[in-house]
């Protein structure tokens, strides 16, 4: 009769081949551990991320919450540890700093316009409003407090006051 053997893992490492997305053959080695669950959350790259279910290794699945938006993410074993953001925070980060600069370059259209309406009156006109050169622009003569919307390309080429000039 054969001798019974028994032995305990302390440690088992897995090599996962992954392909990579460039067009090369080459294949793409990720060492990673098995992880228990509270192992996994200490090795995450996000901390705003929570477990909701993991599969482990073996099922290669995990379900992650972000505790800002409170989105659900489900994603293989390995990625989920890979994971620096939430998907779903940076999305609307990346439209907040788009609107962002959009209004930045709005404020700086509206800044060089009213320059150069400035420089052309002597600094008898100012633009209070500017959305765009074929658009209305809100202007106030500064001599006599006189308010008018006259087009923007409009106003380069006619720059002084309609209010003004009939008085003479």
């Amino acid at each position: 009769m054969p001798k019974k053997l028994s032995f305990i893992i302390s440690e088992i490492e897995f090599s996962i081949k992954e392909k990579t997305k460039s067009k090369k053959t080459s294949k793409k080695e990720y060492k990673s551990n098995i992880y228990t669950q509270s192992e996994y959350k200490e090795n995450m790259k996000c901390n705003y991320l929570d477990i909701v279910e993991f599969g482990g290794m073996l099922e290669n699945f995990v379900k992650l919450e972000c505790k800002k938006c409170h989105k659900t993410i489900e994603t293989t074993y390995l990625f989920g540890l890979r994971i620096k953001e939430c998907p779903f925070c940076r999305k609307i980060e990346k439209e907040k700093i788009k609107n962002e600069k959009i209004i930045e370059n709005k404020n700086n259209r509206f800044n060089k316009f009213r320059q150069k309406i400035l420089d052309k009156s002597n600094n008898s006109i100012d633009v209070l409003n500017y959305l765009g050169a074929k658009e209305k622009a809100e202007v106030i003569c500064l001599k006599c407090n006189y308010k008018w919307n006259i087009r923007a390309d409009h106003l380069i080429e006619r720059c002084y006051c309609p209010n003004c000039k009939n008085k003479k």
